[in-house]
């Protein structure tokens, strides 16, 4: 039950369990942390997503609300899935993977669920502005029964960090570092590094475009969502809707009303903390080596030379263990 005398409601509504063997305690831990009044676990439907509402729902705190959820892999890319109860995990049609959005549509329709695509400007294997296209998604987000996630903790978060911290400019100095070593200047490294630099200045660019385009679309839709889509215990909570209510919300049905209308919600982003009335700043987050080299990774898929990257990358860390140098990976 949230508690009466709020008016504010936080909400993290793109949560995972299963997929990274999320701690269930600690994933409760950090929400309460956070100040969640709400919260929906949305597993991909490929993890078993009945199993991390059970999982979860057993061990709930009494002063939070868990909204029973998955993420559906559509024809039309991700899309995040709402009901009122466990009862949309029996839905055997609406969990294969591939479901056409039309039937998904249908679906949830039927059985009174809310649909929002995922990230609609994130990755292109499971976007739908990318398996889509704009004018397609557009008439789909028009025909006014499928929500829009306006933002999405994993793109805001390193959109955020692409731009003001270490996630692109670290790896930029490590490429420098690579030009100007007279002993990398002779490994394959350096071939690709200039390639690889340039790829990662249009992806910093690329991250925030796709930022600003889900909250233009979200401009257009019936209603929409936002969640932190943390896939680790400590990153729930980094992307938030707020909802102004005029009545204590006691139901995850209760909850799902309320979020159709869309004139309640107040702030769709990252976590805000308020210093003093009217005045908020960012809560601050620290980037783990893992997501930096993940966000690697990410700019070498996008490239044509991904095996001899990566096999060039692992031979020169093991060079430079053996030789006990720390410069080049001092910057990681």
């Amino acid at each position: 039950m949230i508690n009466p005398n709020k008016i504010i409601v936080k909400a993290d509504l793109h949560s995972h369990l299963l997929e990274k063997k999320t701690n269930p305690k600690k994933y409760w831990e950090s929400a309460l942390k956070q100040g969640l009044d709400v919260i929906a676990i949305t597993e991909h439907v490929e993890y078993n997503p009945g199993k991390a509402f059970e999982i979860l729902n057993s061990i709930k705190p009494e002063n939070i609300i868990l909204i029973p959820g998955m993420e559906l892999n559509t024809s039309a890319g991700h899309v995040l899935c709402f009901g009122a109860n466990e009862n949309i995990y029996s839905l055997k049609e609406l969990v294969e993977v591939g479901v056409p959005i039309e039937k998904a549509i249908e679906i949830a329709k039927q059985n009174n669920l809310l649909l929002s695509l995922s990230h609609p400007w994130g990755y292109a294997k499971d976007s739908a502005g990318y398996r889509l296209g704009r004018q397609k998604m557009n008439h789909l987000i028009e025909q006014g029964f499928v929500g829009v996630e306006a933002f999405n903790g994993i793109l805001g978060y390193l959109s955020y960090y692409i731009f003001d911290s270490g996630f692109i400019k670290v790896p930029i100095k490590v490429f420098d570092f690579v030009e100007k070593n007279k002993i990398l200047k002779r490994t394959p490294l350096k071939s690709v590094s200039l390639k690889m630099r340039n790829k990662m200045l249009k992806t910093r660019e690329k991250f925030v475009i796709n930022c600003a385009m889900a909250i233009e679309l979200g401009q257009k839709a019936r209603f929409v969502t936002a969640g932190s889509d943390a896939h680790s215990a400590d990153r729930i909570g980094v992307g938030q809707i707020r909802l102004r209510v005029g009545k204590k919300i006691e139901t995850a049905s209760e909850f799902l009303i309320a979020l159709k209308q869309k004139q309640n919600i107040i702030w769709t982003g990252p976590d805000l903390i308020e210093e003093k009335p009217g005045v908020y700043h960012k809560m601050k987050q620290t980037i783990k080596k893992k997501e930096l080299l993940q966000g690697l990774k990410y700019v070498a898929m996008q490239t044509k030379n991904v095996l001899s990257i990566t096999r060039n990358l692992s031979k020169l860390k093991a060079r430079f263990k053996k030789k006990k140098t720390k410069d080049f990976f001092a910057f990681l």
